[in-house]
């Protein structure tokens, strides 16, 4: 059907400004006649300005009670995400960092902090719980770094829908939801620390897109409560289409404030590993389990070399044999491993939340998109 969601499972050149980060505006040389000379270049009258302590102090002063910091270990630290997994983004981002950092409690906070950096035309970048893997949240222009994690209230759980303010964590989220028996259609994989913000401003997949499909694509973004950033901001409601305009744009086009998100029903997933001779055998068997009836919230095929990197899941993935990770629905578990005998593959684990945790076993959400690569770098950084 042509408006059917797109479900989906998952198989595991820069020059620096002034303050080290890249700039698209600026190059190190040009080439003249065959030969590399510096090319000059017009003071940049923005970096300049930001780089004054006398323009934060004023920034600070205006934004009054609103907690901020200039204190060199914390803006490091609010500055970096996880763009460190990339041999590429490490050299050209480390250095980036903001020249302030602000931590809003609430929308008229949020309202001060727009308000005194869009009137100074200071870069303004939003960051969740620094969770991305690209640099998004990394403040390449200095300027402010607003901190949304303490805005962060669970403001409704109703029937099919939860209301959230940005900075709210996933996890939390989650288990509001839960409460409720029900829970979200997906989340991502760093679901503990990650934000409803930060995952729909830059997420677009996660645990639950095998089920319902990518973020743009399945429903579960009912409403968002956006602030522009002008020097008078204001507070706009986007829903049906128009959430595209907030969706994955990494907060460019607007600061979440709220998310309504649809919710289901609440199902019991249970932890599966099954294992298989070949990876081929694996792909095979995702792409006839991703066609059946089986009710499965992930699907992550893994080739055995990584098990070295899932110490607590050893005796399950020991690297003798490839393998599918996944999260089924406790009716379906059975069906699920005679499926994959169909294609060679056995059944390895099958644990419900107690018994993992009774074994202190890394959850199965835990092991999929780029948890997989945190874990290899946090054994091996070559």
């Amino acid at each position: 059907m042509p408006n059917a969601p797109r479900r989906r499972w998952e198989s595991s050149f820069a020059t620096r400004s002034t303050n080290g980060c890249p700039s698209s505006r600026r190059r190190a040389s040009s080439a003249i006649d065959g030969h590399s000379r510096p090319e000059r270049t017009r003071p940049n009258l923005l970096e300049d300005k930001m780089a004054s302590q006398t323009l934060v102090e004023q920034f600070r002063h205006e934004i009054g009670p609103v907690s901020s910091t200039v204190d060199a270990r914390e803006i490091r630290q609010k500055s970096h995400d996880f763009h460190w997994y990339s041999p590429v983004l490490t050299p050209q981002l480390q250095n980036c960092m903001a020249d302030v950092v602000v931590q809003p409690q609430s929308e008229e906070e949020i309202a001060a902090v727009v308000t005194a950096a869009a009137r100074r035309r200071m870069p303004v970048t939003l960051r969740g719980g620094g969770t991305g893997n690209y640099g998004q949240s990394v403040p390449v222009k200095g300027g402010v770094l607003v901190d949304m994690t303490r805005f962060n209230s669970v403001i409704a759980v109703q029937p099919s829908g939860i209301r959230v303010q940005g900075g709210t964590v996933i996890g939390e989220a989650l288990e509001a939801a839960l409460a409720s028996g029900q829970q979200l259609m997906m989340y991502p994989s760093t679901m503990r620390s990650a934000t409803i913000g930060g995952y729909l401003g830059g997420g677009f997949a996660g645990i639950g897109s095998v089920r319902h499909g990518i973020l743009r694509d399945s429903g579960m973004i009912q409403s968002l409560r956006i602030m522009t950033m002008e020097e008078s901001p204001r507070t706009l409601t986007l829903s049906g289409d128009d959430v595209h305009l907030v969706l994955h744009s990494w907060g460019t086009t607007g600061i979440i404030l709220e998310a309504e998100l649809k919710l289901v029903p609440a199902e019991k997933w249970i932890d599966c590993i099954a294992t298989f001779p070949t990876y081929a055998d694996v792909i095979a068997f995702g792409n006839a389990a991703f066609d059946s009836d089986l009710d499965i919230f992930l699907l992550s095929a893994v080739e055995r070399w990584f098990s070295p990197y899932y110490k607590r899941l050893n005796k399950y993935f020991d690297g003798s044999r490839d393998a599918m990770f996944s999260m089924v629905k406790e009716s379906d578990v059975d069906r699920y491993f005679a499926l994959a005998a169909r294609f060679h593959g056995q059944r390895s684990m099958a644990v419900n939340d107690a018994g993992s945790a009774a074994a202190n076993l890394r959850r199965i959400h835990e092991t999929a998109f780029n948890h997989t690569t945190l874990m290899a770098l946090q054994v091996d950084r070559g």
